[in-house]
């Protein structure tokens, strides 16, 4: 078996193996995708080895799994790294050393690892080589019924990227459509021991490029002695809409401020009439915005894996982590992100 980082040149190779993969799921795996999140991404150039490795058996591919880049800032350096993602093995190579040879591979690039809570398998392999990194996902519903039915009918599994992320949104004196160029990056209150991903504009522009398959929208928030901005990922199900809270930013950072630009953002998603807001809440500002979008907030513990390398500069167990839904991978492709925020279904239906 040969492991190696797919080009262009292995498609016809890599098409083979998703429709042996994914045989009934159109959009599983989908090569632009791939391009998008792994040749596009300007966090490419700051984290060496990122990209989908293959592992081949003679001229077929049997495997795959991606170093997804992730360059955490810290106390002001920045740390290359790659999240391990997009893990998939063909069913009748699964009993067999093909997984972990691709994890071994993948651990061996420079940079930290990390994981997120994915497959039950996948978090029984990284619980015993994984250091958790503690989160919480949030959903603010602002039309209970609906989210409701959402969730109770499973309707967000057939979800597709709403054409609404296509046409400019503009609510006078509240928010409207800005280009991702002009996006400022969102971070931490508290910079000191605070480890987070800093996404600039040029990241917003080529994840939003990618608008008719993500469903990302930018807007400008709007309030009184304040602005900000907001990365909305908009989904459709027939009738219902909902959206994921990727990026929220406040000027100046205050707790009015953060008050006023979520009445805002509030007044923006009632006129395009999203039901839930879901959110991975970094910090307290992302949990006073969800409280007043929503009439009700329900909340669901998760985590992060930190895989620990001898090469690390600083132990994941002793700093403030700062993750956002941003940092979830899935949210690059088409539809529904597959990771992080299916958890919430049965915490809707306890609350139900």
């Amino acid at each position: 078996m040969q492991i190696k980082l797919l080009t262009r040149n292995d498609f016809e190779a890599y098409s083979a193996f998703r429709e042996k993969m994914w045989p009934t799921y159109a959009v599983g795996g989908a090569w632009e995708t791939i391009e998008q999140k792994y040749s596009r991404n300007p966090h490419v150039g700051l984290c060496p080895g990122s990209g989908l490795y293959a592992c081949f058996d003679s001229s077929e591919i049997v495997g795959v799994m991606g170093a997804y880049p992730m360059p955490v800032t810290f106390e002001g350096l920045l740390h290359p790294g790659h999240m391990l993602v997009d893990w998939a093995v063909l069913p009748n190579y699964q009993r067999g050393p093909t997984f972990v040879a691709l994890l071994h591979e993948l651990m061996a690039l420079p940079g930290r690892k990390y994981a997120s809570r994915g497959a039950p398998e996948s978090q029984n392999v990284l619980a015993g080589v994984g250091i958790q990194i503690p989160s919480v996902l949030a959903a603010a519903l602002l039309q209970p019924f609906r989210a409701l039915l959402l969730e109770r009918l499973n309707f967000r599994d057939f979800a597709l990227p709403s054409p609404l992320c296509a046409i400019p949104f503009s609510l006078p004196g509240r928010a409207e459509s800005v280009p991702p160029g002009e996006l400022e990056a969102a971070i931490p209150a508290d910079l000191p021991h605070t480890a987070f991903v800093r996404r600039e504009a040029d990241f917003w522009e080529v994840f939003i490029s990618g608008r008719l398959e993500n469903g990302a929208l930018s807007l400008r928030l709007l309030g009184e002695r304040c602005r900000g901005s907001a990365v909305i990922k908009l989904l459709d199900v027939g009738p219902l809409r909902y959206g994921v809270l990727l990026a929220f930013r406040t000027e100046p950072r205050t707790p009015q401020a953060v008050g006023r630009l979520a009445r805002s953002l509030r007044a923006a998603l009632r006129a395009l009439k999203v039901c839930t807001l879901l959110a991975t809440e970094a910090d307290a500002d992302i949990r006073a915005c969800l409280e007043t979008v929503g009439v009700h907030v329900i909340r669901k513990p998760t985590h992060w894996w930190a895989l620990s390398k001898p090469s690390d500069t600083f132990s994941a167990k002793h700093v403030r982590w700062w993750l956002t839904s941003a940092d979830r991978d899935s949210h690059w492709g088409f539809g529904p992100p597959s990771v992080g925020v299916s958890g919430l279904r049965s915490l809707t239906h306890a609350n139900a």
